[in-house]
């Protein structure tokens, strides 16, 4: 765990600077052959669900990678020997601060099949890469979906926010109690700091 928490910290920088903090910075590294030219909209995506949980400043790390590399980290860090949609490290997140320090790792062959599964081509998986992108941002803001409850109120959330991008409910809650005691469905990675 050591090696990975450097390998992060090389991308640190100070974000408070004579006094004005930055805003968040994201930086998203597309682990795929093939582009889906979703970095803009993941970027947008960050910062806003970012700001609407109360993270103004810091950084944030997004990775699209595919089903062999979120298998392998699912196993590593969770003991799960299985793909899941979402990752999401905490690197160092402070909301009374407004302060993110995390890392998000999205499967982008996970989104491609739920995609196909609802009907749709590259626009719906784009939006099921951000549905994932803010879950894992309410993870790193606190949440837990680990309850029925808290199921509810982070998928609802996820709709509100997806629903003022311009991308509608991508996750539909009314269909979610058949996903609710899926496992694997998702997971907030161990603290890293």
């Amino acid at each position: 765990m050591k090696a990975r928490a450097k390998h992060c910290r090389s991308a640190r920088k100070p974000a408070f600077s004579a006094g004005r903090p930055k805003p968040l910075q994201v930086a998203i590294a597309w682990r795929l052959r093939r582009s889906w030219t979703a970095e803009p909209l993941l970027r947008r995506v960050a910062r806003q669900a970012a700001a609407a949980v109360g993270f103004r400043t810091g950084y944030l790390s997004v990775a699209v990678v595919g089903v062999a590399a979120m298998r392998t980290l699912h196993r590593r860090y969770l003991n799960i020997d299985a793909p899941t949609d979402v990752l999401a490290f905490d690197l160092g997140c402070d909301s009374s601060r407004g302060w993110l320090e995390g890392e998000i790792v999205l499967c982008a062959d996970v989104a491609s099949r739920q995609a196909a599964r609802r009907g749709g081509g590259l626009v719906v998986a784009r939006a099921e890469l951000a549905l994932y992108l803010v879950h894992g941002i309410l993870h790193l803001a606190g949440m837990e979906d680990r309850t029925q409850r808290g199921f509810r109120r982070m998928h609802t959330l996820e709709d509100e926010l997806l629903s003022r991008l311009g991308l509608g409910p991508v996750y539909q809650l009314g269909q979610s109690e058949r996903y609710w005691a899926r496992p694997g469905r998702c997971s907030a990675g161990p603290r890293m700091t």
